[in-house]
């Protein structure tokens, strides 16, 4: 890998870039380090403990008034009691809408969710464009914010050549605070879905990673990596990965110490003779890029939506997989490995979370234990679940919701889980979307 100063990174958003920094903000790209370590054969779960997952109560989502609101959740943050939950796209329909009603868009980024099914729209900020995929995390005031403005809706159409404008504000519940533009970038192929979370440190720091890609015509068209957006003290500065191939997912969180960051990225690996669907690697950003070689090698499998998470001080990360190269859900697996053990600081071998399983939605809960709820191929009215406590994986059956579109789970406590799912309507006489809110025990002998 090389690591080489962004020549895109601009300090004033009235040059032309590839990505400009607004105001104070600045380039900060830095040699790197090479570390050592590599996955070693997978292996089979072990389960931890008998537990299973119980179905507590739902509820249908409404607004006051009997309007009805849908979320995709891609992130969310607590506060109190309280959840601000974000996603593309953000619909409202009329009360008693039918499924060929056209709803409300753009005008919302999300909701503010409690447990009970209390709903709150989020307006939109960022007046007269979209705004995609925001990102949220929490705050003393309630909850900070990236927005993503984009000239074109998501429509689920790749715009290599858009201009996406980078926000960044606190929201308190009911007003905007310090909302300003940070950041520009054109022609990066950006895709927010494929980034970070936007993520806090113990110091207040605030941290989100993204690929970047120039695309055609430049002429530097065959620049690829990684930048670190990152906040400290109010000042934004980023930093970026050169990589020799494209970045596709990225997953960012907190460093051991101080204002440190570690970063899991899935990237194509090319030879002479193929072109692998993509191996997951570990970077460290401590003020300078130390990489690794690959954790997770790809061979002729694909990997799909990489999550780095922290357990104590172990770094873990889950991900879907396929056996082989074929599209046969069949073939599909979820799978855990230990990254980095802070004892030996070496990685494990892979766990099969769940097999015939790719789409999946995880979280965390407070006591360190990751959740899981898997898409059942064989029903769109079923969840699988399963958890784990470190290395040990354990089942906790399946719980019957319907999951048409967007499953998303909320730690709700270190004993259960709140899952965002949704119920599609039926022409012409059924509802357009029923989002409803799941509460789910974990329950172990």
């Amino acid at each position: 890998m090389s690591f080489k100063r962004n020549p895109f990174l601009k300090l004033s958003l009235a040059a032309p870039a590839f990505f400009a920094l607004s105001a104070a903000a600045q380039d900060t790209s830095t040699t790197g380090v090479e570390l050592s370590g590599a996955l070693r054969t997978e292996r089979n779960p072990t389960p931890s403990a008998q537990c299973r997952a119980i179905f507590e109560d739902q509820r249908s989502l409404r607004l006051r008034g009997g309007a009805i609101p849908f979320v995709a959740a891609s992130s969310h943050a607590r506060f109190r009691d309280q959840w601000l939950v974000t996603g593309s796209p953000t619909l409202v329909w009329p009360p008693g809408a039918l499924p060929d009603f056209f709803p409300t868009r753009d005008e919302f980024v999300g909701f503010i969710l409690t447990a009970n099914g209390v709903v709150q729209m989020v307006a939109n900020p960022v007046r007269g464009n979209h705004v995609l995929f925001p990102r949220v995390a929490p705050s003393s005031r309630g909850w900070h914010a990236l927005l993503f403005e984009s000239r074109f809706p998501d429509d689920g159409v790749i715009h290599p050549t858009d201009t996406v404008g980078v926000w960044y504000g606190e929201f308190s519940g009911n007003r905007w605070i310090g909302l300003k533009p940070i950041a520009s970038l054109t022609r990066a192929r950006f895709r927010p879905e494929y980034s970070s979370q936007l993520m806090t440190n113990s110091s207040g720091d605030l941290a989100f990673a993204y690929p970047m890609s120039a695309t055609p015509p430049r002429a530097d068209a065959d620049k690829r990596g990684l930048v670190l957006l990152r906040s400290s003290g109010g000042r934004w500065t980023a930093d970026t990965l050169w990589t020799p191939q494209e970045v596709v997912h990225v997953s960012l969180v907190s460093g051991r110490k101080g204002n440190s960051w570690d970063v899991l990225y899935r990237m194509r690996i090319a030879d002479s003779s193929r072109v692998a669907p993509g191996s997951l690697f570990l970077a460290l950003f401590d003020g300078r890029w130390k990489t690794s070689p690959p954790r997770v090698a790809a061979g002729t499998r694909s990997l799909d939506r990489p999550t780095l998470f922290r357990v104590g001080l172990d770094l873990y990360a889950t991900w879907s997989q396929a056996s082989d190269i074929t599209a046969d859900w069949a073939n599909e697996s979820v799978r855990l490995a230990l990254l980095i053990d802070s004892a030996t600081l070496a990685a494990s071998s892979a766990t099969v979370v769940a097999r015939a399983a790719k789409e999946f939605t995880v979280t965390q809960l407070p006591d360190g234990k990751v959740v899981w709820a898997l898409r059942d191929y064989g029903s769109a009215r079923r969840l699988r679940m399963a958890y784990a406590r470190g290395k040990g994986i354990t089942s906790l059956g399946t719980v019957n919701l319907p999951n048409e579109a967007y499953p998303h789970i909320i730690a709700y406590s270190s004993s259960q889980v709140l899952i965002l799912s949704a119920r599609l309507g039926a022409v012409p006489n059924g509802r357009p979307v029923e989002q409803l809110l799941t509460r789910v025990a974990i329950s172990c002998l």
